[in-house]
């Protein structure tokens, strides 16, 4: 694919875009026929990630707004800063994980979160595909995945933890080649920050850091410092800069 071309410039040229029929509430649930495998998909020549049934935008240059949803109430768990979909699909992606683990079942899903205008009560909402109406078409599988072993083991190991337990792990072990680093009088009054390979990380110039008006800018401003900092390392983790 050319993933350098963008076709939706913003969320909401996508939301347009889709039938109405797959907005479920206040979120995108597209259906797959059965022949597609939960895992990374090219449909119609655009990339998308499978999970139980459903597709989700997994385009690395246009962005998305995922959520995570508890489906016994359709209450937001978590709700994630608008981001590269592909980054943001795995964001949510990890927390589903972790806390369906929690619960011992697929109770929380992830969804792209619609604008409060493009909504739809259910009364327009069509779970599966009408096979009837067209042939399912022939799945090409991708032969390489885009997220690798190594990738995603550390995507794993964040499985269930708290953004201070992950804290600790940077600062005691480090995450791959991420660590968490103390600093003594920053002029950004930020105490602690993710280093990998001499650079700062997510931003080179360092300003994203634990302080939390630093932390906001990644939506990473969730507590005191050192929960920022995890918040923030976990994001770095996720985007594959710690391999």
């Amino acid at each position: 694919m050319n993933y350098g071309r963008v076709i939706y410039s913003n969320p909401r040229a996508y939301y347009v875009h889709i039938e109405r029929r797959f907005i479920f509430r206040t979120w995108v649930q597209e259906p797959v026929y059965d022949s597609y495998t939960d895992g990374y998909w090219e449909m119609d020549d655009y990339p998308y990630y499978v999970h139980e049934g459903y597709r989700y935008r997994y385009n690395p240059v246009e962005t998305c707004h995922y959520q995570l949803v508890d489906g016994e109430d359709y209450q937001i768990a978590q709700d994630y800063s608008e981001n590269a979909c592909d980054y943001a699909y795995n964001e949510c992606a990890v927390d589903r994980d972790a806390y369906n683990t929690q619960v011992g079942s697929d109770r929380f899903f992830c969804g792209e979160a619609v604008d409060p205008d493009l909504s739809n009560d259910g009364t327009g909402y069509t779970p599966l595909p009408d096979t009837q109406s067209a042939p399912a078409p022939i799945p090409t599988p991708v032969p390489v995945p885009r997220v690798n072993p190594a990738l995603q083991a550390q995507i794993d190991s964040l499985a269930g933890q708290s953004n201070k337990d992950i804290w600790k792990m940077g600062w005691n072990e480090g995450i791959g080649s991420c660590v968490v680093v103390k600093l003594s009088g920053n002029p950004l009054n930020c105490r602690w920050i993710v280093k990998s390979n001499e650079l700062w990380m997510p931003m080179a110039d360092g300003s994203v850091c634990s302080q939390d008006i630093q932390a906001a800018q990644v939506g990473c401003n969730v507590g005191n410092e050192k929960e920022n900092i995890g918040c923030i390392l976990k994001q770095v983790v996720v985007a594959g800069k710690c391999l």
